[in-house]
């Protein structure tokens, strides 16, 4: 384990990791590619914050298309597309996440599309649209699907939230509009 501090504070910091049993190391600075965690959570986690630099370090390693290709839990491009980091996204749809898989982690349930298009995110639900995906994809109905019940396309989200500009933008890519 790598954990960094100030030096004012490494005596503390030391003083109360050897206490509690700790052996770790204490250097200068993290590495935030330095450690044991799986790399799909480092790939998820680096989606999630916008982290690019780490973002493409973490997918020119061994085993990255494995994390791309899976469809189980929050999936790293639904993370990039609902906290709006358009930079992630195009890293992860360049490596090959696919765009209409549906990521359903609890909470983080839905279709990249629909999750962008629900929080008004315009740039990344036209990168996502250049990359392929459906925007008539209602979520609930991909073949791994096991979200919303209520069949939300991402026309429904951007119309609820009243981002014309998605609106707009899905209409042009071949939106169906519901028939009411």
């Amino acid at each position: 384990m790598d954990l960094s501090c100030a030096d004012a504070a490494r005596p503390a910091v030391s003083g109360f990791l050897d206490h509690a049993g700790y052996t770790a190391p204490m250097t200068d600075s993290a590495d935030p590619r330095a450690t044991t965690a799986p790399l799909r959570s480092r790939i998820g986690d680096a989606a999630a914050s916008g982290d690019a630099t780490t973002l493409a370090a973490l997918l020119a390693e061994p085993g990255a298309a494995e994390v791309l290709a899976e469809t189980s839990g929050t999936t790293p491009l639904y993370s990039a597309a609902v906290n709006n980091h358009e930079a992630a996204v195009r890293l992860l749809l360049e490596a090959g996440a696919v765009p209409d898989v549906e990521s359903n982690g609890g909470p983080d349930e839905g279709t990249p599309l629909c999750a962008a298009a629900s929080w008004g995110h315009l740039p990344v639900v036209r990168l996502l649209l250049e990359h392929g995906a459906d925007p008539n994809l209602s979520e609930g109905t991909h073949p791994d699907a096991d979200v919303d019940a209520a069949g939300m396309a991402p026309l429904d989200w951007a119309a609820i939230g009243g981002h014309e500009g998605v609106m707009a933008a899905l209409l042009a890519a071949g939106a169906r509009q519901p028939a009411i």
